[in-house]
């Protein structure tokens, strides 16, 4: 059983056990592009050969740009805001989710404006790392806005064999006030966290291959 915040002080420890999973998420991400540029440097000290160093450089540079293009996604999806009702443009979006296009994935955003507003753009960083965990043998990620007169919202689909909804991720990210127990839990807490802030739902859908969230919000008529 879940645990969950009950008071002030077990709100601070909730706050910084979140903290520390989603480090570590964060952190396992990380290890990859950073491994394959230690080998890099590696290579090119130890390489006097011509064809290898330059092949050195190219995995050097292919590295360094992957673990930026994450670090900069982690920014932009967990980073506290300097400005409130700051925005981000699309560019800086596709740019941040570059590293997602070379791990196995086909992506597709399709937003409803040049100028993202940033408590928008986490929610929508957030919900696709949320939906890569749903196709861990790669496939399609798309996302859309979702704009209607008296609502917004966003969603994000997965398609890919053996697409399927991780455990219990749909009652997680429901309950705002739950404790994260493993760096699974982590970010489905986390997202959870900002939906309730945003006043929004989300569902979860899952059939032949394909999982769709959809968070929204529905304003007063």
């Amino acid at each position: 059983m879940r645990q969950t915040k009950t008071s002030g002080v077990e709100d601070s420890d909730a706050q910084t056990a979140l903290a520390s999973w989603l480090c570590s998420r964060m952190g396992h991400d990380l290890v990859n592009p950073l491994a394959a540029l230690r080998n890099g440097v590696e290579l090119l000290e130890e390489e006097d050969d011509t064809g290898m160093r330059t092949e050195a450089l190219q995995l050097v540079g292919a590295a360094a740009q992957r673990a930026l293009s994450k670090l900069n996604f982690f920014r932009l999806a967990f980073g506290a805001d300097s400005s409130p009702g700051a925005t981000t443009s699309r560019e800086d979006v596709l740019e941040a989710t570059e590293w997602m296009c070379e791990e196995f994935f086909h992506l597709h955003i399709d937003v409803w404006r040049e100028e993202i507003p940033r408590n928008m753009l986490k929610l929508l960083l957030q919900m696709l790392l949320l939906a890569r965990g749903c196709i861990p043998r790669g496939g399609r990620l798309c996302v859309a806005a979702l704009e209607w007169e008296n609502g917004r919202g966003i969603a994000v689909s997965a398609e890919g064999a053996g697409a399927k909804i991780p455990g219990d991720m749909p009652e997680r990210l429901r309950e705002s006030s739950a404790l994260p127990e493993d760096i699974h839990g982590s970010l489905p807490a986390f997202t959870a966290r900002l939906l309730a802030l945003e006043g929004m739902r989300i569902d979860a859908e899952n059939a032949s291959d394909k999982v769709t969230l959809r968070a929204y919000q529905e304003s007063a008529a």
